[in-house]
């Protein structure tokens, strides 16, 4: 398909309607709009070079130099957003700005606004190490003067559809809400620094002292000075409207505040109905033109119903008590919601109560979803959020669609449980209740136990980190000689002994339907917890690798101890065809279980034999699992066999340069692997040349991870040389290595031939 181009001669009335969940849509918008977005590095080099952000008129033919030094322009080109749309783009990420005009003729006079976006956008690359496509009004849009017709053209059709920027399913939105220190701008005025901006009365961009920044009065055009604007971020029509859009998407990840002033510990907004909203412009909203007003209403009411009536996944995070109520009394107009997640908000009695009854008259929600803080599953003080238990207990009693309940780390007591528990003894519809991190103890748990004893439709429940003793073990495990239904308990960390692990067994020799009981970090005796974990590991490996592959392979063979018992994990392999993906990597400590696991030299040579039958299995996760030398050389000998694992993470492994030498020899005969992520090892120049040496005969390796190894100047240049004729690789990571002058400029010249050749090819050093 042809770029769509932006067409002076269009004389269309009625604006384009943009598709807020198509990228095509949104991307022939910005081009018959003549919309740019801006290269985030192009904020970068404005930042390092104290300029002030330009006009989109002076924008259009600025360049920067990049990394190899090449200059690139500082818009985004319509091609390559046509290609983002198509798919054709590496990963991209659209950030629009959201901000306050600091002055009439300049947004940011002081360069304020420039550094907070810069700094984000910096560290994000440095995360994500994804491009980053900007909207910033004053570079994206023409600004004034616009002397041309089609400058004027393309200005009202972006307004047409300006919301489509902050309330797209591809965008984000960066939220700057504080205005610039005025000892900034006082230092700066003393200072004697000047602004280049267009000035109005001349007609031409020129250099302005910012003494010449006055506090806002009534004048035209032609007034020499500029004009200072400090009214506050939330008190500004436009700003206002653009929170309301970003929060349509349903997901408040994609809506962040960037900037640290005043930032409270509830700082999002729940969508607001249009109503309420134009009470708000008619009290105190500030438009800088008033007629900006009915456009911005009529707005607001339309992004609202039309995201409304489509999301089927609502996401709030960080709400105030009554920001939790106004989303309770909406979410009837959200009509086609399965899922409602949400966190870190203020759960407060009132808040609780409204959002209970909504849920309760709610035809389509499937998921609920209120869990606290992880801390909470460490600090447990209780009865924090008995009225939301209570709530959605309630909810529960009459709603038969909702299926899923997550309240962990709610800090809920045996108040909160008992309620839960007598609504369950009701519902025949939720298959799912996590109420890990919560401190319902003993009591709670025989209500729960009692509530399972008649209900017959939960199937997974999670009540880890809960207090529980033998006597709520035992409540449980007489619920489980009657209940058919459950198949999976989650009891870890909680204060059970042998007495109550003994309870749990006899019940489960007379049920028939328990596929996994984890009793993990409990107060057991050392030869239960040997038995138990012999249990879990049959559980897991033998059983549940047939009936839930992807559920054993992301979170529990993570979650155990390797021994005794990697005989069973190689024959469950060996035997197995649905588990893809093998992730024993270390995670981090869980706030739950504090599990780490390393599986060693011999963990990985049980591995290795069950890849040299295994034919299902592509992604091998062994990130921090002190494999060695050893190790390493036992995996390698299976991938030369193995024909279908792509990606290898052999990452903080203590591998040397025999490891390497053994991969190497490897990927000599692999044909499939395609990822070799080998950062935080011990691998020198010897390594990297043997690496280098496969690489140059291997066809399918894309990505090769050194990241953090003890390779210098030698083994950087031998990486070069045969990275030169091998068309492959795309990604090299060498950072954190000691490589000097001479290898920067072997892997320079590299990245250079590449581009010459029109190749992708990207190396980090």
């Amino acid at each position: 398909m042809e770029v769509p181009t932006a067409k002076p001669e269009d004389k269309q009335v009625k604006p384009m309607v943009v598709d807020l969940d198509q990228r095509r849509s949104f991307a022939e918008y910005l081009i018959s709009s003549d919309v740019k977005l801006v290269r985030a590095e192009f904020m970068w080099h404005l930042q390092r070079q104290g300029q002030a952000l330009p006009r989109r008129q002076e924008a259009e033919g600025m360049t920067f130099p990049d990394k190899a030094e090449q200059q690139r322009p500082a818009l985004v080109s319509h091609e390559e957003v046509w290609q983002w749309a198509e798919g054709k783009l590496p990963h991209v990420f659209v950030l629009s700005v959201s901000h306050c005009w600091e002055a009439r003729e300049h947004p940011d006079p002081c360069g304020h606004q420039l550094g907070l976006v810069a700094s984000f956008t910096s560290l994000h690359y440095a995360v994500y190490e994804c491009q980053q496509w900007l909207f910033f009004d004053y570079l994206s849009v023409y600004q004034y003067e616009r002397e041309l017709a089609e400058q004027e053209r393309s200005f009202r059709k972006a307004l047409d559809n300006m919301h489509a920027l902050y309330a797209h399913a591809s965008t984000s939105t960066l939220r700057i809400e504080g205005l610039t220190p005025p000892e900034v701008l006082g230092k700066m005025q003393d200072e004697g620094k000047h602004l280049m901006v267009y000035h109005g009365p001349s007609k031409r961009v020129m250099s302005i002292p910012l003494t010449d920044l006055r506090e806002p009065h009534k004048c035209g055009t032609d007034c020499p000075f500029l004009h200072l604007n400090r009214t506050p971020y939330l008190e500004r029509g436009w700003c206002r409207i653009e929170v309301e859009w970003s929060s349509s998407r349903g997901k408040h990840a994609r809506n962040v505040r960037i900037d640290g002033q005043g930032r409270e510990k509830y700082a999002f907004k729940a969508p607001m109905p249009p109503d309420k909203f134009q009470e708000q412009v008619g009290s105190h909203l500030k438009f800088t033109h008033r007629s900006d007003c009915d456009a911005v209403l009529a707005l607001q009411r339309r992004i609202f119903y039309e995201r409304a009536s489509t999301t089927e996944e609502l996401v709030q995070t960080g709400l105030a008590e009554e920001e939790v109520v106004t989303l309770a009394q909406v979410l009837s107009e959200y009509t086609q919601v399965r899922r409602l997640r949400i966190t870190l908000s203020e759960m407060a009695p009132a808040a609780a109560k409204a959002l209970g009854e909504a849920l309760a008259a709610h035809p389509t929600l499937q998921e609920v979803e209120c869990p606290g803080p992880d801390w909470c599953c460490l600090q447990i003080r209780g009865g924090g959020r008995d009225p939301l238990a209570k709530a959605l207990a309630k909810a529960l009693r009459t709603n038969p669609k909702i299926t899923k309940v997550d309240l962990s780390c709610n800090e809920i007591t045996a108040d909160g449980a008992q309620a839960l528990g007598d609504a369950l003894a009701q519902n025949n519809s939720v298959t799912s209740l996590d109420l890990r991190g919560n401190c319902i103890g003993n009591v709670g748990a025989k209500a729960l136990g009692d509530a399972l004893a008649q209900n017959n439709s939960v199937t997974s429940l999670d009540l880890a980190v809960n207090e529980l003793g033998d006597e709520g073990a035992k409540a449980l495990a007489a619920a489980l000689e009657i209940n058919s239904a459950v198949t999976e308990i989650d009891l870890r960390n909680n204060r059970i002994r042998d007495e109550g692990a003994k309870a749990l067994e006899e019940a489960l020799k007379k049920n028939s339907t328990v596929t996994s009981l984890d009793l993990s970090h409990n107060n057991l005796s050392k030869e239960r917890e040997q038995a138990w974990r012999r249990r879990r590991m049959q559980e897991l490996l033998a059983v549940k690798l047939d009936k839930k592959p992807k559920q054993c392979q992301d979170d529990a063979l993570a979650e155990i101890s390797p021994k005794p018992g990697f005989e069973a994990l190689a024959d469950a392999l060996t035997q197995n065809a649905t588990v893809k993906r093998v992730y024993l990597g270390w995670k981090g400590p869980s706030a739950v279980t504090k599990t780490f696991i390393k599986i060693g030299e011999e963990g990985a040579k049980a591995l290795a034999d069950a890849l040299t039958q295994n034919t299902m299995v592509t992604d091998l996760n062994l990130g921090s699992n002190g494999i060695g030398d050893v190790g390493a050389k036992a995996l390698a000998d299976a991938l030369a066999q193995n024909a279908t694992v792509k990606l290898v993470n052999l990452s903080s492994n203590q591998i040397g340069d025999e490891g390497a030498k053994a991969l190497a020899d490897a990927l000599t005969q692999n044909t499939m692997v395609t990822k070799l992520v080998l950062w935080s090892n011990q691998i020198g120049a010897e390594g990297a040349k043997a690496l280098a040496n496969a690489l140059a005969q291997n066809a399918t390796v894309k990505l090769v991870d050194l990241s953090s190894n003890q390779i210098g100047d030698e083994g950087a240049k031998a990486l070069a040389d045969a990275l030169t004729q091998n068309t492959m690789v795309t990604d090299l990571k060498l950072n954190w290595n000691p490589i000097g002058d001479v290898g920067a400029k072997a892997l320079k010249e590299l990245a250079a031939a590449k581009k010459a050749q029109g190749m992708k090819f990207w190396v980090d050093v």
